[in-house]
């Protein structure tokens, strides 16, 4: 055998190294929020599957937690996506109008949907074709037009 000169067996040592993997790449990750001092969840967050789970178990309108239980801005884990969801209304009107420049791609590449009438769609939309799409709508949602309707 090669590894001879170890004085435990290749399988424990192989047991340590996935055990370090596991907790790099499933448990670090949720603490996410702590680190960056945004509030998390009153949801428990899980390994691998983050907060999603509470989707799964009680739909996605769920009236056990109420959105001024949450706080003004809190984060979630979609699986490993770390997402943050903002329930002030100043703050939101900040991200959409003034700084709408600063923040283009909303999903992950990967959970984009590569279906052809899908991939048009505002939320589906990267980089440069959502800032040309938001451009061209952005005046038919002007305070003025929505007053109208």
């Amino acid at each position: 055998m090669v590894l001879e000169f170890l004085p435990i067996p290749p399988t424990w040592l192989l047991l340590a190294v996935l055990a370090v993997l596991f907790y790099l790449y499933a448990v670090r990750p949720l603490g996410y929020f702590k680190r960056r001092g945004i509030p998390e969840s009153p949801i428990p967050a899980l390994p691998i599957i983050g907060t999603f789970y509470s989707i799964l178990f009680s739909g996605f309108y769920n009236t056990k937690y109420t959105a001024s239980d949450m706080g003004k801005v809190m984060g979630l884990l979609n699986g490993m996506n770390p997402l943050i969801m903002i329930h002030d209304e100043e703050m939101l009107r900040d991200i959409f109008v003034k700084q709408f420049h600063s923040f283009t791609n909303r999903q992950p590449a990967f959970q984009i949907l590569n279906v052809k009438p899908m991939t048009r769609m505002v939320f589906q939309l990267l980089n440069e074709d959502w800032k040309n799409v938001r451009t061209t709508i952005s005046p038919a949602f002007s305070g003025s037009k929505l007053k109208q309707m």
